[in-house]
């Protein structure tokens, strides 16, 4: 917040027609989480979370922490992974005989997995980046891991529109990102500006 020694500056904010928002960590937390995951409908759950906790424990990459952090403190159980391996963009490991691995797009890629079938999302949430879990080369999960919005940013936003104000997004998140907390935040898509750095 801000503090003015007496209302002398704060007359003149009367005057202001527009406001621009930065977005990460204004109107967002500003911290990386699992806000959604989904599975294929054959998969149970219950393992897929526990073999998840598995891969991410300890693993020195991003997002590889709040994938746990998330996940273990859903598992029904600590499971042991034969041949756990951590490579540049992902972790594999051996469940019951049978090849489970996590990471990025990119890994998948290697792996030669298909992750073009979209499992299901809310698509007016905002996303900031994906992993993937595959078992025996098939895709069986998808994590989505974002910086939530603040729980007061949509009201802030309505309540400046209210009063008549113009509302612009700046900042250095690409344009698909800007234009999907764009949207979840109801600003116009015309005043999102992507890819801007100090």
């Amino acid at each position: 917040g801000l503090r003015f020694k007496n209302s002398t500056f704060l007359e003149p904010a009367v005057q202001i027609d527009t406001v621009v928002f930065d977005l990460s960590g204004t109107l967002t937390t500003g911290i990386l989480t699992v806000t959604q995951w989904d599975h294929e409908s054959e998969e149970d759950p219950q393992t897929l979370i526990n073999i998840i906790a598995a891969l991410e424990h300890s693993v020195p990459q991003p997002f590889a922490a709040q994938t746990y952090n998330y996940f273990s403190k859903k598992q029904s159980e600590t499971l042991t992974l034969e041949n756990k391996t951590i490579h540049a963009k992902g972790v594999s490991g051996r469940f019951k005989s049978q090849d489970y691995a996590i990471g990025n797009a990119a890994f998948m890629d290697l792996l030669d997995v298909d992750i073009t079938t979209p499992l299901n999302f809310d698509d007016t949430l905002p996303d900031d980046n994906f992993l993937y879990v595959c078992k025996d080369k098939t895709l069986v999960a998808t994590i989505r891991i974002n910086a939530p919005l603040r729980a007061d940013a949509l009201g802030t936003i309505n309540a400046l529109k209210a009063m008549g104000k113009t509302i612009h997004l700046c900042t250095g998140k690409d344009e698909s990102t800007a234009q999907r907390y764009g949207k979840a935040l109801g600003i116009d898509s015309q005043n999102i500006h992507a890819n801007r750095y100090p």
